[in-house]
């Protein structure tokens, strides 16, 4: 009788948790859906522009910068996703001290590493020819180091701010992460339209009201969320040195995976405009811009779950996290269809959007929607294994994607003459990896209840 009534008391608290933990889902759902939207069409407004006041090359080079994003980030080491896992872990068993000790100590972490950085990277602007690298003619070397310069010291300033975004997932207050972008945006896309009058933009200007908008956005929003959240603001007397073991244990793991995203994701830029020019990457660009749309819409679904599965995870509630595994596997079938759509309207939607400027090579809008499946796909699984902190098979996987990415790629694209298409399909047979092995993963540690130590050690 004892036992009955323990057992049915847990299942009640876990009913009253489950209840409010999809009650706060649902809202952070909601409210991203809206600022994400307003987010698209900021951003399907401003490439026309771009590619208007710049021309097909320098919106290329503009591109490539954008996509080198993803390497100035690998500069946390991971510090951002251990402190979303830890912050959400500490916050669940209503440990604030701790909590707020999270905080201070990553930002310090990350403060370190960006302050030498600068120095560090300081030389490279001027040994390094930036022209050919981004293999044009329409930029000087002297234009070129500074516009790299700009945008890179601008990116390190950014993703050492940007560490409140990983505060707000651990919240569970994931729509707020949109509204930076809304924001930066807004304001890039008025000054370049009203304050850019030619149609030979600098490519400078460009990158310097950028990187100002960039770094006014994160502030802005950084300071009315910690108002809100005083507790959590990082201060100097709450770093403490026992919470970096923690934070980078599960931290290296993810610069790891974060390593071979990197590659996977953002090489397709210096692929093509070494093997074909910067006007390519512009080719590849609007298509990727609309079906990354498209992906990011499913992503408004699974971000918001992210922490969520941790606070499930760290209470033991896996029925909870099974009943999120099913639905967004059945959300795969309408978002297949509609990227099938997508596909079949694209020459149209193309036409209207940038009109007759640029040439879409056959079969690439196809391929880009096949990608976006797979990694949506890929992402449900993945989201899992990284809020329940089971990242190390993970781990030695995509180091396998990331070691054979490049080199098909190229193969593809420039051994079997496919160009463009190559680069995708080389990113989709990477791609296709982890999509087998992560549902084994998630299925074994979150469906599967009978445990044996040594399975558990291969696949967590």
């Amino acid at each position: 009788m004892k036992n009955n009534f323990f057992k049915s008391n847990k299942i009640a608290v876990h009913e009253v948790t489950d209840k409010l933990r999809d009650k706060n889902l649902i809202r952070q759902i909601f409210s991203s859906i809206s600022f994400k939207a307003i987010s698209i069409a900021i951003g399907l407004i401003l490439v026309p522009v771009l590619l208007k006041k710049l021309g097909q090359e320098k919106y290329g080079i503009w591109a490539l910068l954008l996509s080198l994003i993803q390497w100035v980030s690998l500069m946390d080491i991971g510090i951002g996703n251990g402190l979303r896992i830890k912050l959400t872990e500490a916050l669940s068993k209503n440990k604030q001290i701790e909590a707020k000790e999270y905080v201070s100590t990553a930002y310090y972490l990350m403060s370190v590493i960006a302050i030498p950085l600068m120095f560090i990277l300081l030389p490279m602007f001027f040994l390094f020819n930036w022209s050919d690298f981004f293999n044009s003619k329409d930029i000087s070397l002297s234009e070129s180091r500074w516009i790299v310069m700009i945008f890179v010291y601008s990116m390190i300033m950014y993703f050492v701010l940007s560490l409140v975004n990983q505060v707000m997932y651990a919240v569970q207050r994931s729509s707020l992460t949109s509204i930076a972008p809304i924001l930066t945006s807004s304001i890039f896309i008025f000054i370049i339209y009203f304050f850019s009058k030619d149609n030979n933009a600098s490519l400078l200007f460009v990158c310097i009201v950028y990187a100002l908008c960039l770094i006014l956005a994160i502030t802005i929003i950084s300071a009315f969320f910690y108002k809100e959240y005083s507790n959590l603001f990082p201060r100097k007397q709450s770093f403490k040195k026992d919470k970096i073991k923690p934070l980078l244990s599960l931290g290296v793991k993810f610069f790891i995976i974060q390593i071979t995203g990197v590659i996977i994701f953002s090489s397709d830029n210096i692929i093509i405009t070494q093997l074909l020019g910067p006007k390519f990457v512009a080719v590849y660009n609007i298509p990727f811009v609309i079906f990354n749309n498209i992906s990011m819409l499913a992503n408004i679904v699974m971000m918001p779950i992210y922490s969520s599965y941790t606070e499930a995870y760290s209470k033991g509630n896996l029925d909870w996290i099974k009943t999120k595994v099913v639905m967004l596997c059945r959300l795969m079938i309408p978002f297949t269809i509609f990227v099938g759509i997508v596909v079949f309207l694209f020459p149209t939607i193309i036409k209207i959007w940038v009109g007759d400027s640029i040439d879409i090579p056959d079969y690439l809008p196809l391929l880009v929607g096949l990608y976006s499946i797979v990694t949506v796909w890929n992402n449900i699984f993945s989201y899992v294994l990284g809020g329940i902190g089971k990242i190390n098979l993970g781990m030695y996987t995509t180091i396998a994607q990331g070691i054979l990415n490049i080199p098909l790629s190229i193969y593809f694209a420039k051994y079997c003459g496919f160009g463009i298409n190559g680069i995708i399909i080389g990113n989709i047979i990477c791609l296709g990896i982890s999509s087998i092995i992560s549902p084994i993963q998630v299925y074994y540690f979150i469906f599967y209840k009978k445990h044996t130590e040594k399975l558990t050690k291969i696949l967590s």
